[in-house]
């Protein structure tokens, strides 16, 4: 099991403001995705907008 986290917490402090960043998500989201055996495959069909295979 891989678990991994933004590197910024909850944010309650900026939520609703519109100036929060998805960047440091991407990156947790690509971390876990080559971490995890089979899921690279799964992120890069994501990321290409095509549904993964199964």
């Amino acid at each position: 099991m891989v678990r991994v986290s933004v590197d910024h917490g909850t944010a309650f402090d900026i939520a609703g403001q519109g100036i929060a960043r998805e960047a440091s998500l991407v990156l947790a989201c690509e971390r876990a995705a080559a971490l995890a055996p089979g899921w690279d495959d799964a992120w890069r069909a994501a990321s290409a907008g095509v549904a993964s295979p199964a």
